[in-house]
């Protein structure tokens, strides 16, 4: 969709709807709800009993997987906010990794909560950004940048769930992003 075109829907909506910023970088928003809805189908459509199988990560099971995507939007969450407020970030534990072998016993219901809630954190702190938000960065990250680094890490993330699905049936921009 073309950002005009994004612009003119944002007033059909009515004074109660959000939406995005002018100046979000619409096209790697898009990518990152993309690979969010198809992470989301992959999960929901396998069984509870599928979550403890091996995904293609060495030493990982796919509830890992799911836990990383989950604890990953977090802390991307909260980096945000850190840069947009300028107060010290507020990670997990400095990093997700030593809470990753902790969320992957968590039982799958919860599993599949964290990855929906914290989907939809991230996607409402995006949301909320102004046009000025969109460009703070700090020494280390840019707003800017972080929906394209989502779109890598899920659609990564939905490979490694080795559920089947082909690299091969991604989009082509998704290929051109994604780590061998």
């Amino acid at each position: 969709m073309k950002e005009a075109d994004q612009r003119s829907d944002r007033f059909k909506m009515g004074d109660g709807a959000k939406s995005d910023a002018d100046l979000a970088p619409s096209a790697d928003l898009l990518l990152a709800r993309r690979g969010t809805a198809f992470f989301a189908r992959l999960l929901n459509d396998l069984p509870d009993s599928a979550l403890y199988e091996n995904s293609s990560v060495e030493g990982m099971q796919r509830c890992h997987v799911v836990a990383s995507v989950g604890l990953h939007a977090r802390e991307m969450a909260n980096e945000i906010e850190s840069i947009r407020t300028g107060a010290p970030v507020v990670k997990l534990s400095g990093s997700v990794l030593p809470e990753l072998d902790e969320y992957a016993t968590i039982p799958a219901r919860a599993l599949r909560h964290l990855f929906s809630h914290s989907a939809v954190h991230l996607n409402v702190v995006w949301r909320d950004l102004t046009d000025t938000e969109w460009k703070t960065s700090n020494s280390v990250k840019s707003i800017s940048d972080t929906p394209l680094e989502r779109s890598k890490i899920i659609w990564t993330s939905a490979l490694n769930m080795k559920t089947g699905v082909a690299r091969s049936i991604l989009p082509n921009e998704v290929q051109k992003i994604i780590a061998d």
